[in-house]
C-alpha cells in the first residue's frame, strides 16, 4: 500500500501539490477562527437559576421553590443535565446544555419557561451572571490600613467613617465600580458587600403637627 501511494504521488505530482495547497488553506482558515486563550473555557453551556425564600427551612424551599422550578424547566430543549441544590432560604437549579448551544439562546429559553412556574408570593427567580470560573480574573477588597483613623479620613476629604462597613460599601459601589464598568469588556458580577457591609439608609421622621 505504501509503495502504491508513493508511485501515485510521484506520477501525479501536480495533484499532490494541489491537495497540499488546499489542505494548507483550510488549515489556515480554521486557525483564524480558533479562539486563542490563556485558559480555554472548555465547560459546557450552563444556566443557573437562583431563587431566595427568606426564613424558610431547606425542606420547605425544596417543596415550594426548587421542585416547581424544575418542573417548569423540564421541557427546555437541548439540555444534557439538570441539578439542584437547596439550603436554608435559597434554591439553586443548574441546567447544562449540549455542546455548541449559544449562551443567550439557552438563557432565553430558561427565562421563557420560568414565567410558568407557580411559586410562593415574594419569590422571584433570577438567572446567575453569564460567567465561568475561567472568566474570573480579579477579586478585590476595600479596606483601610489599621492606622487609618476617622480623623485622617476627614482630613483627606473622605468624610466621617469613610472606611466603616457602610462607608466601604458606599465607596466601592459609587467610586470603584462605576470606574471599572467604564472599561471595555469588563463585567463586574456578584454583590459580596451585601454579606460583609451595610447599605447606607436615610430615615425621615415627620412631626405629628
Amino acid at each position: 500500500m505504501i509503495r502504491g501511494l508513493l508511485i501515485f504521488s510521484l506520477t501525479n505530482r501536480w495533484i499532490v501539490i494541489a491537495l497540499a495547497i488546499v489542505t494548507s488553506g483550510v488549515g489556515y482558515w480554521c486557525f483564524t477562527q480558533l479562539k486563542i486563550e490563556a485558559y480555554p473555557d472548555i465547560a459546557d453551556t450552563n444556566v443557573i437559576v437562583v431563587a431566595k425564600y427568606n426564613g424558610r427551612a431547606a425542606e420547605e424551599v425544596e417543596q415550594q421553590v426548587t421542585i416547581p422550578i424544575e418542573r417548569a424547566l423540564n421541557n427546555v430543549p437541548k439540555v444534557l443535565d439538570r441539578r439542584s441544590r437547596t439550603i436554608f432560604g435559597l434554591s439553586v437549579v443548574q441546567l447544562t446544555f449540549e455542546d455548541g448551544v449559544n449562551d443567550y439562546f439557552a438563557r432565553a429559553q430558561v427565562n421563557e419557561r420560568l414565567s410558568s412556574a407557580t411559586l410562593p408570593d415574594g419569590v422571584h427567580p433570577e438567572l446567575a451572571p453569564l460567567t465561568t470560573a475561567v472568566g474570573e480574573i480579579l477579586r478585590y477588597v476595600v479596606e483601610a490600613p489599621a492606622t487609618f483613623s476617622d480623623a485622617a479620613a476627614g482630613l483627606a476629604g473622605l468624610g466621617d467613617q469613610a472606611f466603616s462597613a457602610t462607608g466601604s460599601r458606599h465607596r466601592r459601589h459609587y467610586d470603584f465600580r462605576r470606574t471599572a464598568e467604564a472599561v471595555p469588556d469588563i463585567d463586574i458580577t456578584g454583590e459580596p458587600e451585601k454579606v460583609q457591609s451595610y447599605c447606607k439608609r436615610y430615615h425621615h421622621f415627620c412631626r405629628p403637627e
